[in-house]
């Protein structure tokens, strides 16, 4: 067992072959998602993620105040998978712009989003994003950091798209985290190729708040816990 992991720099153990971006492409484009049609969801499961959105977007027009950019919001999902939360932010007003391996899933389940959507490997997509000097208000990342083969490096990449005032949002299993925080339920539900994890932390991060202390040029911002503590009051 011991000779598949080694330790990170951040003190976690981690695998120590990790798949190229050729295998991750294949696994999510071609096999990650069943095929066929939608994926259906339960009535009750759809109001509970919209619940769910509900609060998150409490909290990070909070920090962005939308309605006094001048503009129109803007929010990247990264691993948007099927697009509910793009979805959710387009009824908001907000500019969207989605990322991911494959867009079956997009396709079936929100196709009003696709205009919005940017298939190919994660890294290189968002490299291009920022070469080309753009930058989003809200970064949402939900159940992705366990899905890549370098977190650290990716959320350094995404410090390079985070605008002035922007907040990041991730959700993920909570192994994979080094600042504990409040674990609000849910479960992978699928496999990865990279791990698989029983819990989850609701963070928001800024890079505006002074120096991080692991080098990625974010630190969390004081409200995460008040969301986790708010969701955790309705499960």
């Amino acid at each position: 067992m011991f000779d598949s992991v080694r330790k990170n720099r951040f003190g976690f153990y981690e695998l120590a072959g990790k798949p190229d971006n050729e295998t991750l492409r294949r696994f999510y484009s071609e096999f990650y998602y069943p095929k066929g049609g939608p994926t259906h969801f339960e009535p009750d499961e759809i109001r509970y993620r919209n619940h769910v959105f509900d609060l998150r977007y409490h909290i990070i027009d909070s920090f962005v105040r939308s309605g006094s950019l001048g503009r129109r919001p803007r929010m990247l999902d990264v691993g948007c998978g099927e697009g509910w939360a793009m979805q959710y932010f387009l009824c908001r007003g907000w500019e969207i712009c989605g990322a991911d391996y494959s867009e079956y899933a997009i396709a079936q389940n929100c196709p009003e989003c696709l205009e919005h959507f940017i298939p190919g490997d994660i890294y290189a997509v968002l490299d291009r994003l920022a070469g080309e000097g753009r930058t989003f208000d809200c970064i949402w990342l939900d159940n992705v950091l366990e899905h890549v083969p370098e977190p650290f490096e990716l959320s350094c990449l995404l410090n390079r798209l985070l605008s002035d005032e922007g907040v990041m949002m991730i959700r993920g299993a909570q192994r994979f985290f080094r600042r504990p925080a409040h674990p609000v339920g849910g479960r992978a539900d699928r496999p990865t190729l990279l791990g698989q994890g029983s819990g989850s932390h609701q963070l928001f991060q800024s890079r505006r708040s002074g120096q991080s202390d692991d080098g990625s040029g974010f630190h969390p911002v004081s409200r995460r816990l008040r969301l986790s503590n708010r969701l955790r009051s309705v499960q």
